[in-house]
């Protein structure tokens, strides 16, 4: 369990067409029984009568009775992709996200297996959130008004939304002085031989230990990355050039990390400047996920 759904009260939507159209039924009905006289034509009016009762009122009920709670969700979500977020209800209901003003990833669900609750949870852009603006809505039974509420989930773990990698940014890997690929660097001393991997420079392959394995293998050396690549990570206000710049340092840190060479990465974050050493590509997201622009800040801190 990960998150109980604060309750909200339950509001029809688009009521007027059920209500004028239940009413002008009952209405019609009850004047050919009156007129008939016969007591059966009046049973079926208030039987017909009954079940539009129950259809426009009973999904009300079974709103506002309804309860939710997140039981599974991912941890980081890539912007641009998605991943399965598992809802426990105890009534079937149609789910979907409200966005507020403070809302700057673009978070949107989608159904993807409603019979276990599951649906997909995607963002345009990265960031951090820890709560979810659900509309939850039914018909049930009959189907003739739909009613819904307002719920907010407060998760109890925040999920990350990582940039992406942008293209330009890996040719890093290539043009780094120090090395290249995911193997050796061109200086160092050989300290063995290994399994070829891409990215490996021709000149490192061991062509006696190729003959020999019947496979591509290189010289593994011992890697000389005298200087960590610095990335001082400084966002503008605008949402769209701020994810552009954050999958600009997501690319340098990936292949930076790749190809051995060190990373420290500098962020503004709301609780202040944070400085740290990047030794992974999901640690270098997540930090680019928290990472705010100065003004921001400087604003919050005050």
């Amino acid at each position: 369990m990960t998150g109980w759904a604060s309750p909200g009260l339950p509001r029809p939507a688009r009521s007027f067409l059920p209500f004028v159209i239940a009413a002008t039924i009952l209405l019609s009905w009850g004047g050919v029984a009156h007129q008939s006289g016969s007591g059966w034509v009046q049973v079926l009016g208030v039987l017909i009568g009954g079940f539009a009762v129950i259809g426009l009122l009973a999904p009300a009920v079974i709103c506002w009775l309804l309860r939710l709670r997140v039981v599974a969700m991912p941890e980081d979500i890539v912007a641009g992709s998605s991943g399965v977020i598992v809802f426990w209800m105890n009534h079937s209901a149609r789910l979907s996200l409200c966005h507020d003003e403070h809302d700057y990833v673009g978070l949107s669900l989608s159904s993807f297996n409603t019979e276990r609750g599951e649906y997909l949870l995607s963002a345009r852009y990265r960031g951090v959130t820890d709560h979810l603006h659900l509309d939850v809505s039914t018909s049930w039974p009959f189907g003739i008004l739909w009613w819904h509420k307002y719920i907010t989930i407060n998760l109890e773990r925040p999920i990350y939304i990582l940039p992406r990698s942008k293209r330009s940014a890996m040719l890093f890997n290539a043009t780094n002085e120090d090395g290249a690929g995911n193997g050796a660097s061109y200086g160092g001393d050989q300290r063995g031989i290994r399994e070829y991997v891409p990215g490996d420079t021709p000149r490192d392959i061991h062509w006696p230990a190729t003959a020999h394995m019947g496979k591509m293998m290189v010289k593994e050396r011992d890697k000389q990355h005298s200087s960590p690549l610095l990335l001082d990570v400084r966002l503008p206000d605008n949402v769209v050039e701020a994810d552009g710049i954050a999958q600009e340092c997501m690319g340098l840190s990936e292949a930076a990390i790749r190809s051995g060479k060190p990373v420290v990465m500098y962020t503004f974050e709301p609780h202040g400047r944070v400085q740290g050493i990047i030794r992974d590509s999901r640690t270098a997201g997540r930090r680019l996920s928290r990472a705010v622009c100065e003004s921001s800040y400087d604003t919050e801190s005050r």
